[in-house]
């Protein structure tokens, strides 16, 4: 591997290709934008089956956070059926729409990063394997939740630091499995992207390719992970200084939030695909070819492609 920076190298590799970055903001923001119009469907028809008694209403406008979140309680326990009914068909579409959206951005802004060809059947094969990842995490996080409620509320005693302590764990080992799982598979896609492997011999190869450049890899997730994270401390204060707008001039407040916000997503963006880029530098063989195509954004010193 060269010597230079892969997560400098990265970040002139996708800056020379703005048909790049704006591929990979294309596909999440339309998923996006479809998902959270079904979620504002789903919620309006909701909200006109919901019926708030009196006691229930003077409880929220009462300002007192206990009758709040009581109010708040009892009326999400009276329309637990209709919710569920709602999630049960929301869900499953979202998750449809991301794996969609997902397989067919992931395999176009790969093939345009890597110069070479990863097919659509597999960018869906591993996108399906992370919805599948995930949905079994969140259940095995409610699963988790509800017995640490058994384990800690055991007739009229109630150790609430127990239940605290045992759903927080229980929350940090779903988590790291899940995001475990998660990264695998979007390496996998780079090793499929290398090879031209399909799903399963791609995801034995990233694990492959873990062990090898497991230094070099976990460097680079590291890098961009403190990115990420000045990014939004620096998005949190760009909208947290002018509060006082909310009560002066709330629909102004309101605007800059949402072009904060879209200016952040579109940053993160960038650092996403910034860092597949680098991951894919970091997998490259030491010996460069001899000849690059004059047209690729990748830098004379990277080659455009695995060569194996």
């Amino acid at each position: 591997m060269n010597s230079s920076n892969p997560v400098s190298q990265s970040f002139r590799v996708v800056l020379r290709d703005p048909a790049l970055l704006l591929t990979e903001i294309g596909w999440r923001w339309s998923f996006a934008a479809i998902a959270m119009l079904l979620v504002l469907m789903s919620s309006l028809s909701l909200v006109g089956s919901v019926k708030v008694s009196q006691a229930q209403a003077a409880g929220w406008r009462s300002n007192n956070p206990t009758a709040m979140a009581q109010a708040l309680a009892d009326v999400l326990v009276e329309s637990g059926p209709a919710v569920l009914m709602q999630a049960a068909w929301v869900l499953p579409m979202i998750t449809l729409l991301w794996l969609v959206f997902g397989a067919a951005g992931r395999a176009t802004t790969l093939n345009r990063l890597g110069k070479s060809k990863l097919s659509l059947r597999t960018a869906l094969a591993l996108h399906a394997s992370r919805a599948l990842v995930m949905w079994l995490a969140g259940a095995g996080l409610v699963i988790a939740l509800v017995m640490s409620a058994r384990i800690s509320l055991r007739g009229a005693d109630q150790d609430l630091l127990l239940y605290y302590a045992l759903a927080f764990w229980s929350a940090v080992l779903i988590g790291g499995l899940w995001s475990a799982a998660n990264w695998y598979l979007s390496v996998a896609a780079l090793c499929c992207l290398r090879s031209g492997a399909g799903f399963v011999k791609g995801t034995k190869q990233a694990i492959g390719l873990a062990r090898t450049r497991g230094g070099d890899l976990g460097g680079i997730s590291l890098m961009f992970a403190v990115l990420r994270l000045a990014l939004f401390a620096i998005a949190f204060v760009l909208c947290f200084l002018p509060s006082r707008l909310m009560s002066i001039a709330p629909r102004s407040y309101t605007a800059w939030v949402v072009a904060v916000s879209l200016m952040y997503f579109a940053v993160a963006d960038f650092l996403y695909i910034s860092r597949m880029a680098a991951y894919l530098m970091v997998a490259i063989p030491d010996e460069a070819p001899k000849s690059s195509d004059a047209g690729s954004p990748w830098p004379s010193e990277q080659p455009a492609a695995f060569l194996r």
